[in-house]
């Protein structure tokens, strides 16, 4: 399902597989870190000292004394390891003793900031991954000299006369929106409140945004990677008989390395990404992870129209380009987003496509063929192309039994027989119901269409009027007959209902501005490549 496909494919390629035998000699890929780690900042140093040091968790144990699985618990990030505990791992790597000081100030570090993290919770303090507005950023701030107690003239004295009190005093009535330079002062002698300092510069960013009057247009008004619902940017539900909200057990997967290394390359310069595999291997639930990971507090924003990329993308934005193709349809589609990766950020776009659809944008035209793609294949060239596997490697596998073990949906995928494990989860199954159910022929008919167009190759969305005389060819003349008013309508609402698992047969792309009704209707990925022959 993950891994590299076969074949060569323009634009930068990462490793997505290994052999056995590499694994083995290193061990396993280690986890990326969540970005909510309360103990990130002690447990990165680690990490970096292990990875240099060459040693696996099961050869570290045999010179620590400490099990393999408490090796890795204290480099997760999870916890704040005991002093003994971290001082025998760095120890284990070959850090000299004399080096030992240093990292029991980092250990002592962790637990301050994790302390006044706590504090700052406690207090009710915004933390700055929710600022949008001028007044939030002044809000944050004033929570955060609450808690060090510090008056004006204590400051002033405390930053060396860099924060002077008519300045601090303006800063925190909200009278003038103060300089980064300032800000980082200001979190500097307050101890930087307990929290990462990108998140703040990300704050003050949104803040000058308001406060200059920028209003964005609704498909460019950002929300954070971590307050997204995954559902919403196309990660399927889980099928009925667990919380319809919740997600099923991340299976790590063998793109995960080279897909978060390629997100992260996004931090500092901008980055086109691009997940090739069938419907329903994980494409999107991997990408949204990456993001997870990577940049947790980017803004993003989710165009449906070319025309919505025409207006500037504000740095730390991830523009996210799930079912690419329906975009790609549009002429002007792949200049903008050029225009965009060779612009100023940083800006991360990732998005997903089936394997014929990049096979069909990257193949030169015949001879005397017009070529349609050229720009299709300018830009994929300067993508980071990472192929999804369709069936499971022996780790993917070894991973999916452990999640098993405390997660029913990916138990009944490993043991599905007639699709594949992320199919299922996918809900996959209930869409070929739905599609082959002889309870509305109507609803079957549209369905039908929709798939038949994508089929034939049309990747942008049916219209409405285009949808219905589609599915005439799809009924029988006694149904074509005998329809009673409104039979489109109900036909509509068959197919574009949300089946158990959260998906629909048929789904709307976008809504027009001056009706409110779907620029169109385009059909399931998995009827199109896995539903059967339309005459079934």
């Amino acid at each position: 399902m993950n891994g590299a496909g076969g074949g060569h494919r323009p634009g930068k390629q990462f490793a997505t597989s290994e052999t056995a035998t590499a694994v083995a000699k290193r061990g396993r890929p280690e986890r990326p870190l969540a970005p909510d780690a309360p103990y990130a900042s002690l447990a990165q140093p680690l990490r970096t000292l292990r990875s240099a040091s060459g040693f696996t968790y099961h050869q570290l144990s045999r010179l620590t004394g400490l099990t393999p699985a408490r090796l890795s618990a204290i480099a997760s990030g999870h916890s704040l390891p005991g002093l003994d505990e971290t001082l025998a791992f760095v120890v284990g790597c070959g850090t000299p003793l004399e080096e030992c000081e240093t990292w029991t100030r980092r250990w002592h570090a962790a637990q301050g900031a994790e302390a006044r993290r706590r504090q700052a919770a406690d207090a009710g303090q915004m933390e700055p991954c929710r600022v949008s507005t001028h007044q939030d950023l002044v809000a944050a701030l004033r929570s955060v000299l609450h808690l060090t107690n510090l008056s004006y003239g204590q400051l002033k004295v405390a930053s060396g006369g860099q924060l002077p009190k008519s300045t601090v005093s303006d800063m925190l009535a909200g009278r003038t929106l103060p300089t980064w330079q300032t800000i980082s002062n200001f979190l500097a002698t307050c101890g930087e409140g307990g929290l990462p300092r990108d998140e703040w510069h990300g704050a003050w960013l949104r803040a000058r945004d308001e406060s200059a009057g920028q209003v964005l247009p609704p498909r460019q008004r950002r929300t954070a990677v971590v307050d997204c619902d995954p559902h919403e940017l196309g990660v399927h539900r889980a099928l009925t008989g667990v919380d319809d909200s919740a997600l099923t057990t991340y299976v790590p997967r063998d793109i995960d390395s080279a897909l978060t290394s390629a997100v992260a390359a996004g931090r500092a310069s901008n980055t086109l990404v691009i997940l090739v595999g069938p419907s329903g291997a994980g494409k999107t639930r991997s990408a949204h992870k990456a993001l997870w990971h990577e940049v947790p507090r980017y803004g993003v924003i989710r165009p449906v129209r070319s025309a919505e990329l025409e207006s500037p993308i504000p740095p730390r934005t991830v523009v996210w380009l799930d079912d690419l193709a329906c975009l790609l349809e549009e002429s002007h589609a792949a200049r903008a987003l050029l225009t965009i990766l060779r612009g100023p950020g940083p800006v991360i776009l990732i998005g997903t496509l089936l394997p014929d659809q990049y096979q069909r944008y990257v193949a030169l035209p015949g001879p005397g063929a017009m070529d349609r793609y050229a720009r299709h294949r300018q830009l994929l060239a300067e993508a980071n192309v990472i192929d999804v596997r369709h069936s499971l490697s022996v780790n993917e596998r070894a991973d999916a039994q452990l999640a098993a073990e405390n997660d029913q949906v990916v138990a009944a995928a490993l043991t599905a027989s007639d699709c594949g494990p992320f199919q299922l989860i996918a809900a996959a199954p209930h869409l070929v119901r739905r599609w082959r159910s002889p309870a509305d022929p109507f609803g079957r008919a549209l369905i039908s269409a929709a798939v038949d167009a994508r089929r034939r190759g049309v990747s942008s969305a049916l219209s409405t009027e285009g949808l219905r005389s589609s599915a005439l060819a799809f009924l029988t003349p006694a149904q074509r007959a005998q329809a009673p008013p409104g039979w489109f309508e109900g036909a509509l609402a068959y197919a574009t209902a949300k089946l158990p698992g959260g998906v629909a047969a048929l789904t709307t792309v976008g809504l027009r501005r001056e009706t409110g009704q779907p620029y169109g209707y385009i059909a399931a990925d998995y009827l199109v490549l896995h539903g059967g022959p339309l005459d079934d």
